[in-house]
């Protein structure tokens, strides 16, 4: 529905829009403020959620909340958009990957009730996504990570209705692959994440997969105008079939034989590792014919233990249904 939409001291009534910054916590010497896009449109219609920068230095997703943000006109939008490009703050301005630079967890997807600023900024994108009746979060690969372009994950909740507007969520996003979660999750409101982009760059065509997608779902909800493109079958579907993490066993440098997305055969080479006298002293080979999906391949230089990339087969089933999949889990 479209009408006043209020987030800390940012209001908008209905056919108006603005941005400002939301004060979530403080430091000794600073506040923590939160980027926010605020658009009531004119007519009524549903309300949407985006997000970006949980893992903050994910600057494809970063960047296309932001486009996505600018371009929503309110006297033409149905319903209500709420936006925030930068969750995670604290790790974006210092460039920490993967978890929040004040205390050094990741950002929990369901925060307690209570906890450290980690906590507080789920709780801060707990609020924004309860103004809304769909939630899309929009991800990527880490500063030293790459993904397979066009991911959209979705999970199971088990009750039909809302499992039935979660796909048809995925499908408006139109995703290159698809990757189901195989045990029931919280249900909420219908959510999706999407993930594109990866190694702290900023790519036009990852920027434009997150872009796009989120324009064609709000086509399909009706919120701005036109048809919303035809379904596209994913390329490749994972999640409930095998995954395989590789990790090194010895330290030196990598070389990498592939890139992020590519199709394997079970005992391909994907990469070398050699010492700092010029001897290759291991070979890294996929331990089955799939995909790997997410590829380390920015970290040149690895340690025993450091993870290099983590490998799907492909599922048995690749159709768009709300049938619990092969190898569900009633957890």
């Amino acid at each position: 529905m479209a009408g006043k939409l209020i987030v800390g001291n940012l209001s908008v009534e209905t056919g108006e829009k603005a941005h400002g910054l939301w004060k979530i916590a403080e430091t000794p010497s600073s506040a923590i403020e939160l980027p926010v896009f605020l658009i009531s449109g004119r007519s009524v219609g549903p309300s949407l959620c985006i997000s970006a920068g949980t893992k903050p230095c994910v600057y494809a997703a970063v960047e296309a909340c932001i486009r996505i943000s600018k371009v929503i006109d309110a006297e033409r939008l149905k319903g209500n958009l709420i936006t925030c490009p930068v969750l995670d703050i604290p790790s974006f301005n210092t460039q920490t990957p993967d978890v929040c630079a004040i205390d050094l967890k990741p950002v929990p997807r369901q925060p307690e009730e209570t906890g450290s600023m980690s906590n507080i900024i789920g709780q801060a994108r707990r609020r924004l996504m309860s103004m809304a009746d769909y939630a899309i979060d929009l991800h990527g690969g880490d500063i030293d990570e790459n993904l397979i372009e066009g991911i959209v994950i979705s999970g199971w909740s088990g009750d039909p209705s809302y499992d039935e507007k979660v796909i048809q969520l995925v499908k408006w996003f139109r995703p290159r692959a698809w990757q189901r979660t195989p045990v029931l999750v919280p249900k909420s409101i219908p959510s999706i994440l999407t993930e594109s982009g990866g190694g702290g760059k900023l790519e036009e065509h990852q920027i434009q997969f997150h872009v796009e997608g989120v324009l064609n779902v709000m086509r399909g909800l009706g919120m701005i105008s036109g048809k919303p493109e035809p379904d596209m079958r994913p390329e490749f579907v994972y999640g409930i079939g095998h995954r395989y993490i590789l990790r090194a066993s010895r330290g030196g440098i990598y070389y990498s034989k592939i890139t992020a997305g590519a199709q394997l055969r079970e005992g391909q080479v994907i990469g070398t590792i050699g010492n700092l006298f010029g001897d290759t002293v291991e070979t890294i080979t996929s331990p089955v014919t799939g995909r790997i999906i997410a590829y380390w391949d920015e970290n040149k230089i690895v340690n025993s233990g450091d993870i290099i990339g983590v490998v799907y087969a492909p599922d048995e089933e690749t159709e768009y249904t709300i049938r619990p999949p092969k190898g569900w889990k009633d957890a």
